[in-house]
């Protein structure tokens, strides 16, 4: 990409980076005018989250094991709860099935061949294509004595603390996204040093697109070949559990079974699946009635569904249901958080009681029903009633992190499908559910804005209109900065899988309309959050346009928003730095349209506050992981340095200069415990002291931040802008 943007100037041309606009503080009219503050990063982080719900909805590998959620590391409490067994042997019929009725991928020999000199694989392999047995066979070849599988609940390093069987073999396998990237070469580098001289082995199973972080590890990695036939594994399977070759041979023979067969292998089962209906099959033939395909068949079809409905359906009470759909709105979040919206979901469900009278002497007509006994079950009942569990995690918040203990399904394609089966199946309870979406999407936590909106997005999906004026033009229209927020997040849904893009657009375009009104103006201000969170993933140059279209706005929300999309497309997409800078660069010169000349800072300083990005250490010294996005990249490319020192220079001598002065007080809190970025912060200071007065302005601030006037000292960073302020002057 190219880095050069136009310095900031006061014609928005190409005069040198300093002589910013707006050096009049006053100008413009800066009065009530800003960012109003906020929590740096807010932006990245909000993406993180977003990640995360669209993982858990979009029925994703969600809060397996290590993980409360694609991107949350989870950090078990063992004195809170005892960690669960880590090995548990494998079962005789499984090893029995390995041992007799194992169809080998390609290239299985070379497999085995390439790893005779190490005892830690790690396999990829694509889910549903045998990799279980696969690993399990290859620890066979490799000489395993007892075969063990490991609990994927607990990090793999737990191994070497174990008693270890020699030659023992031991799995690994069902490993969340999170757990995948949590391996590294301290861990198995012991591990291999622990099985070495025992001679025992272990197999890793690593889902095939799963990151492995740790570049060491690519000597570990190996590639599980193409699956076998699935007629071939049946044949295999059923020889097995028929015991002779013949018999198998003839019962695929016959035409019902083949019939049976050829449909069910044109559905692309799994190699599990193809197992199961051997053993139906082997099962049905020796049963006293003989062999029914159909009732076969049918055991197929409610295994692969895994008798969902049958499940729900048993969820006999209104507690529990409430339970379940919260569940699978808010999966792999506190069970906090899913008990109230609970309680809230049965409130709206319940039956209103009138007439409820405490006076025993009073007679009803129509008695009133029993409320339940609030102890009548456990959280453990409950959690097996539900297929759900409790992980002890930590959890990141504005804050710092937390411990929590986070509520999830058994099977992560729960959630999704428990929210379809209650809009499709269950008209009466539709409008409460409508309406418990609009109540929980102006929730202040922003883990519950962020599930809800994307629940309700993914419903947009399939009634766009219904949902937009039921649910989300509310949000949209609504005084509230956080319910907007909501919006934006659900109209991005439709916007990017649903294939309405367009009509995404559409109603962005309504809402921009320069109307008079508070209505009018929160719309704008929402159309302006729906480029940067809806409309900017799939069209990042229509979504700068249209933000440059609403800058001209002279109100303080829809000028924030405009400032926090521009800021979300750049953490979004780095190629869009370039751009979206020159379009601010080009407001701040815009004498035509004053408002825009404020409407730039504002925009400038949502970028500079909202967006970090992730260092890895060097050194003790050098402890931070977060870096200001704008310093990184003034440090990284230099050819965007004299932009960004322009802006800064041009912002703090501008109308909102203030705002300004708290926002590198900012970023000299988040670069404080970092030596490399507080040496580059003092770098960008030396190119921002374009002038005296600004010179003047950074040693001031510079001064207050290792005083008590400022809650957080950052004597670093300070003494890094002072040293180079006085190098500046010095120079000069």
């Amino acid at each position: 990409m190219a880095d050069a943007a136009p310095p900031a100037t006061a014609g928005g041309g190409d005069a040198e980076a300093g002589a910013g606009p707006g050096g009049d503080p006053a100008q413009a009219g800066g009065a009530a005018r800003g960012v109003g503050g906020g929590v740096p990063g807010n932006v990245s982080a909000t993406n993180e989250l977003l990640r995360t719900a669209q993982a858990s909805m979009g029925a994703y590998a969600f809060n397996r094991g290590t993980v409360a959620g694609r991107d949350i590391t989870v950090h078990y409490h063992g004195a809170d709860r005892p960690a669960p067994e880590l090995l548990r042997p494998l079962g005789v019929d499984s090893a029995d099935a390995v041992r007799s009725a194992f169809v080998p991928p390609s290239d299985f020999d070379g497999l085995v061949a390439s790893v005779t000199g190490h005892h830690v694989v790690l396999l990829r392999a694509t889910p549903r294509e045998g990799a279980d047995t696969a690993g399990l066979r290859l620890l066979l070849e490799l000489g395993a004595g007892p075969m063990y599988r490991l609990d994927p609940h607990r990090p793999v390093g737990d191994l070497v603390g174990e008693q270890l069987e020699q030659a023992g073999g031991y799995l690994l396998s069902a490993l969340s996204d999170a757990a995948v990237r949590s391996l590294n070469c301290l861990d198995l580098d012991g591990l291999e040093a622990r099985l070495r001289p025992l001679g025992a082995r272990l197999v890793v199973i690593v889902p095939t697109g799963a990151t492995l972080t740790d570049q060491g590890l690519r000597g570990y990695v190996r590639t599980l070949g193409a699956p076998p036939a699935a007629a071939d594994l049946l044949t295999a399977h059923l020889r097995w559990r028929l015991r002779a070759v013949a018999a198998a041979d003839e019962l695929l023979g016959r035409a019902e079974v083949a019939a049976a067969v050829r449909d069910f292998l044109e559905g692309e089962p799994s190699c599990r699946d193809v197992a199961d209906l051997a053993r139906l099959l082997s099962e049905s033939q020796r049963s006293a009635a003989g062999l029914d395909v159909a009732r076969v068949l049918e055991a197929m079809r409610l295994r692969a569904a895994e008798n969902f409905d049958a499940w729900f359906d048993r969820l006999d009470d209104l507690p529990l249901r409430c339970t379940a759909i919260a569940l699978a709105l808010f999966n792999g979040l506190p069970f906090e958080i899913v008990t109230a919206a609970a309680a809230r979901l049965r409130v709206r469900l319940e039956e209103p009681m009138f007439g409820r009278t405490t006076d025993p002497g009073i007679r009803l007509v129509s008695p009133l029903a029993q409320r339940p006994d609030p102890f009548r079950e456990t959280r453990a009942v409950r959690l097996r009633r539900l297929r759900a569990r409790i992980t002890h995690t930590t959890l990141p918040a504005w804050f710092g992190d937390t411990p929590a203990q986070v509520m999830s399904y058994d099977d992560a394609d729960y959630a999704p499908a428990v929210i379809n089966r209650v809009w499709d199946e269950y008209d009466d309870v539709r409008p409460a559910l409508v309406a418990w979406f609009g109540e929980l999407g102006a929730e202040p936590s922003e883990q519950v804005r962020v599930w809800v909106a994307t629940a309700v997005g993914l419903l947009a999906t399939r009634a766009f209109e219904y949902i937009l004026h039921a649910v989300i033009r509310p949000w949209a229209a609504s005084g509230s900065k956080l319910q907007r927020e909501t919006a934006a997040i659900a109209l991005g849904v439709p916007a990017t899988v649903g294939g309405l893009t367009e009509q995404v657009r559409r109603v962005v375009r309504e809402w921009s309309a320069p109307e008079d009104g508070n209505e009018a103006s929160a719309l704008r201000a929402a159309a302006a959050r729906v480029y940067g969170a809806g409309l900017g993933p799939s069209q990042p140059r229509q979504a700068l346009a249209g933000l440059e279209y609403l800058a001209d706005s002279p109100d303080n929300d829809v000028a924030n928003a405009v400032g926090q999309s521009l800021a979300e497309l750049i953490d979004r997409n780095d190629e869009l730095v370039t751009p979206v800078l020159t379009a601010i660069v080009r407001w701040l010169g815009d004498r035509r349209h004053p408002e825009r000349i404020t409407n730039g800072h504002i925009a400038f300083l949502r970028a500079a506050i909202d967006v970090t990005h992730r260092a890895e250490p060097i050194g003790e010294d050098d402890d931070t992981l977060r870096w200001p996005l704008l310093l990184y990249l003034a440090e990284t490319r230099p050819r965007l340095g004299p932009t960004i020192a322009g802006l800064w220079h041009a912002t703090l001598n501008g109308p909102i200069h203030e705002d300004a002065q708290e926002a590198l007080s900012g970023w000299a809190a988040i670069v404080e415990p970092d030596r490399r970025s507080c040496e580059a912060f003092g770098r960008l200071a030396g190119e921002i002291a374009a002038d005296a007065r600004t010179q003047k302005i950074l040693l001031r601030l510079a001064q207050d931040w290792t005083t008590g006037r400022n809650p957080e000292p950052t004597p670093r960073a300070a003494a890094s802008v002072i040293t180079a302020l006085s190098e500046r002057s010095g120079e000069s």
